[in-house]
């Protein structure tokens, strides 16, 4: 095999890795759900509660408000804060986040990072963790990366939060949902 077909196959390899984890992290939140058929409970900051032991933010705007890094190689780090607001435009939280740029993949030249995130709303603390393609991402592409609840009514929970690109690349449309105690 030459170098060519090693990285090919390389890139086959991580790509069916990253899509694996991904179904088993949704698999794992979406199982909850079907639990219960009860009315969702709203939280104070447009969260709601689905099923059993699940919240939910469906319509979270946010917004880009700083960041660090500007060289893609493999390696280099970088940061991005963003605000986080619900439909009335009313802010509800924010996301301080540290990135990591991985690998170029050359059968395909996507860029790969490592994100993780701590996103504090006003009931509760989360983080996200995990790799993303970046060049699918700025393609329309949304990705999902795992999140696990550290405090308020997000505590114990697991889950995983996407993120849309409205508007590059400042403007993103959110999801959040955690299920667990």
């Amino acid at each position: 095999m030459n170098v060519k077909e090693r990285r090919r196959a390389r890139g086959k390899r991580a790509t069916v890795i990253a899509a694996a984890a991904s179904a088993i992290s949704l698999a794992a939140v979406l199982a909850p759900q079907t639990a219960s058929a009860a009315a969702p409970e709203h939280h104070g900051n447009g969260g709601r509660s689905i099923g059993t032991n699940c919240v939910s933010h469906d319509d979270i705007s946010e917004f880009v408000t700083g960041g660090t890094g500007s060289v893609i190689e493999p390696g280099n780090q970088g940061t991005y804060q963003t605000i986080l607001s619900n439909s009335e435009g009313e802010q509800i939280g924010s996301v301080d986040a540290d990135v990591t740029v991985l690998w170029q993949n050359p059968a395909n030249d996507h860029w790969f990072y490592y994100i993780t995130e701590t996103i504090t709303l006003e009931d509760g603390t989360l983080r996200t963790a995990g790799i993303i393609d970046h060049t699918a991402v700025s393609q329309g592409q949304t990705p999902y990366l795992p999140a696990f609840g550290v405090s308020g009514v997000y505590r114990g929970k697991v889950g995983g939060r996407q993120f849309e690109i409205v508007e590059e690349p400042v403007n993103w449309a959110t999801h959040i949902i955690l299920c667990g105690r």
